[in-house]
């Protein structure tokens, strides 16, 4: 699928709106790898975070109900 070059072709005769739009939809797809890469990295992280999280106080529980620490 080839890229097009230059933008879309305006009418004279659309509304602001759908210029606006149309500025926008140009916009993510000149940038939509970069969207994407950021998208796969900060999802990872939510991820990650998560269960790193899980993981830690699930150690803490079984730490303290094995050494009966509180």
């Amino acid at each position: 699928m080839g890229r097009r070059v230059g933008g879309t072709m305006r009418n004279k005769k659309e509304s602001t709106m759908t210029c606006a739009v149309n500025v926008v939809f140009d916009f993510v797809r000149f940038a939509e790898f970069e969207i994407l890469f950021f998208l796969f990295f900060f999802i990872a992280f939510l991820f990650f975070k998560d269960l790193v999280n899980l993981s830690l106080s699930l150690s803490l529980s079984i730490f303290f109900a094995i050494f009966n620490v509180l």
